[in-house]
């Protein structure tokens, strides 16, 4: 069962950003090897909310294949913080 409705993630990929060659790869990847990932729309949430909190050190429990360690990463390396992940 679906928590959200369908034409509110359809309108919410049509504001998104485009992603990278590299999270598009990795979303592929997930998907072919059901890895569960926390896809764009979530990968994106988190990103501004490590930017807009100004956060240096990130800790993720859970790393599967790095996807949200990506959108994490890009969020803090501007105050040159780091992400530590744990599988």
């Amino acid at each position: 069962m679906a928590i959200t409705y369908d034409y509110i993630d359809d309108y919410l990929y049509r504001i998104a950003q485009p992603r990278d060659l590299l999270l598009q790869k990795m979303e592929e990847e997930a998907e072919s090897g059901a890895v569960p990932i926390i896809g764009p729309l979530v990968g994106r949430l988190l990103y501004n909310l490590a930017r807009s909190s100004q956060s240096k050190n990130v800790l993720e429990i859970g790393t599967a294949i790095g996807y949200s360690g990506i959108w994490l990463g890009r969020a803090v390396s501007p105050l040159k913080g780091f992400v530590t992940t744990l599988d």
